[in-house]
């Protein structure tokens, strides 16, 4: 029996998402990707789709009229007062598609106000977003490309705003879109995002080779006048809560504290979306630096004088790269950091979407960020062995599985200089992912593992026999979505059918030896995939917090021994810091992406 993962989803996926990185037919052009994009997922908003017949608990179901539906599809639920349209009434829900039978549907209720949901209430299509349009050509109204955007998208029905240089004056709603056409010599990238958290729902890059000016560098951050705002009458965020702080103080010297809200805690607002973060030590001089990963680039900076300042870039071959995993060690003993990347690219695979892992590991030679080996197909990972050494893995990635075959530990070979796989890493024996599982320190033979519906569990890895369990769930981190294969078709009825699963990379589950053998990971209340985060900011919900929690195996129970303020934003990713002593997070909140310490 394996210790199976606990982040492989084999739900159904979302149409967004899943047009957010799907190739089109060979030889269409990038804005006809574009509006078929839009076509497939966009339908005539406030249509009536049916009629609340039952509901219960989370769940409902309504009649299934003429207008075609997709496992995944967002609708809203509103009020059936009499002598009022549809369109005008109340909303009080917005579901998720679920199931579609021959005469109803089955939803999942996301979030609803506080009148509950009735039968007879009506079903509707959501509203359409409005396109910002943001081009970085100098003479944008004189490029054939732009002019087409100008010219196709009113044609089918999205309302266009243009973008003025860097910034967009206009007022944000959460279902609003950014488009950006981006040229550089030789290349057009098409890419579009939510206005409010920046998340890619497609890109496409065609060769260009007309000359080409332009005013800003590709990647370059467009700033807003106003925050997203929510739309009055809409379902209302509740009031944020207050800060948790913790009381009980830590054996070691590293700080865990909750900032009290008397003082402040550091803050530092990025210029461009990040998914991960470490803290490490590229030259071995004392100097710490953060490490930050992008979908377009890995970054490095420095803090200075209280502000974050970019040291170096390290961009990515391809544009549609999935940033996964980011760790850091010193692999070749010369007393700095190398970097641990693992990265994904779109691809297809017997005509089926798929994913290809094309790893990195980057170390700093003179100052500059040179690879020791790119291309890898492995997922790779750090963790603290049960001395607090830190030991580099890689495991390779499944044909029809995220995850197969056993850890492996990364080995420096100095003769020859390179970074070599090496043998199986015997107390990861029989563990399903390489991210799922921490060692315990104080017993060889226990491990701590995230299971599949996100509970934590204690094994005695000989057995592969459960000792301990958690004491709650810990929630689903569904932060960045990308394709798997599926070995057989699913069919879905019709000429429908899936050929593909959506899989997640895990959040990170981190031992520290020297904060009492405690294990760290994020307790997720918020957020979701893609489109399921998207419109819980279109709702304006807030509800809910993330937190980074410790835990430790204690008898036959895994407690929670420390716990994190609490945000109510999504968490991301979370680093212990050595210098300055602290927990930082990484988060997204209204306005962007945020670093904070405590």
């Amino acid at each position: 029996m394996k210790i199976r993962n606990g982040i492989l989803w084999l739900g159904l996926c979302t149409a967004l998402v899943c047009s957010a990185v799907n190739p089109c037919e060979a030889g269409e052009r990038p804005e006809q990707k574009l509006m078929k994009y839009f076509e497939k997922q966009y339908t005539a908003p406030f249509q009536v789709l049916g009629r609340v017949i039952e509901q219960s608990r989370n769940r409902l179901r309504f009649t299934k009229e003429s207008v075609p539906l997709k496992e995944g599809q967002w609708l809203q639920v509103t009020e059936h007062r009499k002598g009022i349209s549809p369109s005008l009434q109340r909303q009080v829900a917005w579901i998720q598609v679920e199931a579609l039978f021959a005469d109803s549907v089955l939803a999942r209720i996301e979030q609803s106000a506080e009148a509950a949901v009735e039968v007879g209430d009506w079903v509707l299509s959501s509203p359409t977003p409005t396109i910002h349009l943001y081009t970085n050509l100098e003479k944008k109204h004189g490029a054939p490309p732009y002019r087409t955007l100008l010219k196709e998208l009113p044609a089918k029905g999205m309302q266009v705003i243009e973008v003025a240089g860097d910034s967009i004056t206009a007022d944000l709603r959460p279902w609003d879109l950014v488009l950006r056409l981006e040229a550089e010599p030789g290349h057009l990238v098409y890419q579009l995002t939510t206005a409010d958290n920046a998340r890619v729902l497609f890109s496409e890059t065609e060769t260009y080779q007309d000359p080409i000016r332009t005013i800003f560098p590709v990647g370059h951050s467009i700033s807003a006048s106003s925050s997203v705002s929510g739309t009055a009458g809409e379902l209302r965020p509740p009031q944020e809560p207050e800060n948790a702080a913790l009381t009980t103080p830590l054996p070691s010297g590293m700080s865990f504290h909750t900032t009290p809200a008397s003082e402040k805690s550091e803050f530092y607002r990025l210029q461009e979306p990040f998914y991960r973060v470490v803290q490490c030590d590229l030259e071995g001089d004392g100097t710490w630096e953060l490490a930050l990963l992008g979908q377009r680039a890995l970054v490095i900076y420095q803090v200075q004088e209280g502000r974050l300042h970019e040291k170096e870039r390290y961009p990515f071959e391809k544009a549609g790269i999935w940033p996964l995993h980011l760790h850091a060690a010193d692999l070749n003993a010369d007393g700095g950091h190398e970097i641990l990347v693992t990265l994904a690219e779109p691809v297809r695979n017997l005509d089926k979407q798929d994913n290809r892992l094309r790893s990195i590991v980057l170390t700093s030679e003179d100052g500059r960020l040179k690879p020791l080996v790119r291309d890898w197909p492995y997922y790779l990972r750090v963790i603290e062995d049960r001395q607090g050494e830190r030991v580099a893995l890689a495991q390779c990635g499944g044909d029809y599985e995220q995850y197969a075959g056993p850890i492996h530990q990364l080995r420096w070979n100095e003769d020859l200089g390179k970074l070599e796989m090496g043998e199986p890493y015997e107390p990861a024996r029989g563990v399903y992912s390489i991210y799922q599982f921490n060692l315990v320190p104080d017993d060889p033979e226990r491990l701590i593992v995230l299971e599949a519906g996100n509970d934590l569990h204690g094994y005695l890895a000989a057995e592969e026999k459960v000792e301990a369990s958690g004491m709650r769930n810990y929630g689903r981190f569904r932060e960045i979505a990308y394709p798997l294969k599926l070995r057989e078709d699913l069919y879905l009825g019709g000429f429908d059918k899936k050929t593909y699963q959506e899989v997640y990379p895990p959040r990170r589950f981190e031992l520290k030896t020297q904060l009492d053998g405690q294990s760290f990971l994020i307790y997720k209340e918020r957020g979701g995939d893609i489109l399921e985060t998207s419109l819980r900011k279109v709702l304006g919900s807030t509800q809910g917090s993330d937190q980074v929690v410790g835990v430790k195996w204690l008898g036959q129970r895994i407690v929670e021994s420390r716990q994190s303020k609490m945000l109510a934003n999504d968490l991301l990713d979370f680093a212990f810091l050595n210098v300055p002593q602290g927990l930082m997070v990484l988060y997204r909140d209204a306005d962007g992406y945020v670093l904070e310490v405590f």
